[in-house]
């Protein structure tokens, strides 16, 4: 089943169950000695706060992680006093120049292909550093706006990077979503066969329409569109969700989340 990921999500310090899923996929990829694999993460803060990587590193994974603000740094400094194998890096990264991703991995030890990159500045400058970078991981994790449906087009960068941008994004850097979380997570082509073997599916049919009605307020009127112009790429039993009374609407989705929601 193309959504199977989902399965195994799993939260130790991870926000939307990423530390379960990446460990399940390392596992697909034929990956298990953690002290060989790299990881590298920003904004990082003190490493391990809603870190999509900690759980690895904590196992011995390597990792290269970049915290932007001061303060936030020195926690990140602390954690690295007792993980010896972080990396830390205190800067802004940016889509180029002397903080662009390529600059700062450059003056680390880290291989030409590691194992994960984790992007999270919480904004659409997100897609445009993964864009400009030219390294080559083999799993991608990329915070998005989940509250834009993943045919929406247009969208302006103030509200960040969307599921359509982003996507299109991947697909031309040679990657493939695996899973959508609400973080996109990715995986090269050539590997796909390894976490969904002998299955043909689009990107979008990944998507978490619960995550879109838990996130956006949208009108009755403007679902109803929504069910009528993409009804082969919608959730129906989510998108009809979306046109019950608010309350009962709310309900549904509080439960839904009940056992998901982090600690």
């Amino acid at each position: 089943m193309k959504q199977d990921l989902q399965k195994y999500k799993n939260n130790i310090y991870s926000q939307w169950g990423e530390d379960g899923i990446l460990e399940e996929l390392l596992k697909r990829l034929g990956i298990s000695n953690y002290e060989d694999i790299w990881v590298v993460e920003f904004g990082a803060w003190d490493g391990k706060h809603l870190s999509n990587t900690f759980n690895l590193i904590e196992q011995g994974a390597n990792s290269v992680l970049i915290e932007g603000d001061t303060t936030r740094y020195s926690d990140l400094l602390e954690t690295k006093k007792q993980y010896k194998k972080i990396i830390p890096i205190n800067a802004f990264v940016s889509d180029n120049g002397e903080n662009s991703l390529d600059n700062l991995i450059s003056k680390t030890p880290i291989k030409s292909e590691y194992e994960i990159l984790s992007i999270d500045v919480d904004s659409y400058e997100n897609l445009a550093i993964w864009k400009n970078y030219k390294g080559n991981p083999k799993i991608v994790i990329i915070e998005i706006n989940s509250s834009f449906l993943p045919y929406e087009k247009n969208i302006s960068n103030n509200l960040g990077n969307t599921f359509f941008d982003t996507n299109k994004v991947g697909e031309e850097k040679g990657y493939k979503l695996v899973a959508h979380t609400p973080n996109m997570i990715f995986v090269k082509k050539k590997e796909i066969e390894k976490i969904y073997p002998n299955l043909r599916y689009k990107s979008h049919q990944l998507y978490d329409y619960i995550i879109f009605l838990k996130w956006r307020n949208i009108s009755r009127l403007k679902t109803i569109n929504y069910l009528f112009k993409n009804f082969n790429k919608v959730s129906i039993i989510a998108m009809l969700i979306k046109l019950l009374p608010q309350k009962a609407m709310l309900f549904i989705i509080e439960k839904f989340y009940e056992k998901e929601s982090p600690t």
